[in-house]
């Protein structure tokens, strides 16, 4: 249970999960970070609520994932009947090291940077709309934020 008392669903242990990562990885010919992000989609798919449903069975429901700070990256839902959704489950996407390596702050400078330089190559060369240029901006924001707290753990 997470603290909020939602049912969570574990990644397993690291190094085993790691290894057949790493094997599916060679074999499939992508790269491993791509071959973990579909393995902990499918983990979470195949996961189980506490009345036995799997949760990739669902037909409805609202799904949100999040980046490291708790901010929204994606946020969608299925059809908006009105019926009774499933149980809430939360879990993570990436194994255990492969997290603990993301979330140092100055590897998620140099996304957030690749995030935003990606952005700004697209809109130099599309007719874009003013949504992917909002993104840029969020994500310029962002990149503030982790660069005046980074700085600020060396000058305090």
């Amino acid at each position: 249970m997470t603290d909020d008392g939602l049912p969570e669903v574990s990644d397993g242990h690291a190094a085993p999960a790691l290894g057949s990562e790493l094997v599916a990885s060679v074999d499939s010919g992508e790269p491993l970070e791509v071959s973990q992000l579909y393995a902990g989609v499918r983990r979470l798919l195949d996961a189980t609520t506490s009345d036995g449903r799997k949760v990739g069975d669902c037909r409805h429901g609202v799904y949100l994932f999040v980046d490291y700070d708790g901010e929204p990256i994606y946020v969608g839902q299925t059809r908006a009947d009105t019926i009774t959704l499933p149980e809430s489950v939360r879990g993570t996407i990436l194994p255990v090291g492969s997290r603990r390596q993301r979330e140092h702050p100055d590897i998620r400078l140099a996304r957030r940077a690749r995030t935003i330089a990606d952005l700004a190559r697209v809109i130099s060369e599309r007719r874009v709309s003013p949504g992917i240029r909002r993104t840029l901006w969020v994500q310029a924001q962002r990149l503030e934020f982790l660069a005046k707290n980074r700085l600020d753990e060396f000058e305090d």
